[in-house]
């Protein structure tokens, strides 16, 4: 559904948000140098994961990161 890439330096964060099925979401933040340390939340509705990405990658903005990417893809 969506997936952003912010960077700061040379590290880089994917968050992104697809769907599992029709009321099951997945909100995946991952660490593109070390994806196994990333971590993943669980939501009943596509609204209540979006909310999710957007208050985590605003907090990453305010500590500095930029946004690289953003991609919405069809799931």
């Amino acid at each position: 559904m969506l997936r952003w890439v912010l960077a700061n330096g040379p590290a880089a964060i994917a968050c992104e948000v697809d769907a599992i099925t029709d009321h099951a979401f997945a909100l995946r933040v991952v660490p593109l140098a070390a994806p196994d340390c990333g971590f993943v939340e669980l939501f009943c509705t596509a609204m209540s994961a979006l909310e999710r990405h957007a208050d985590i990658t605003e907090r990453l903005r305010d500590a500095g990161w930029q946004t690289d990417r953003q991609t919405a893809f069809a799931s």
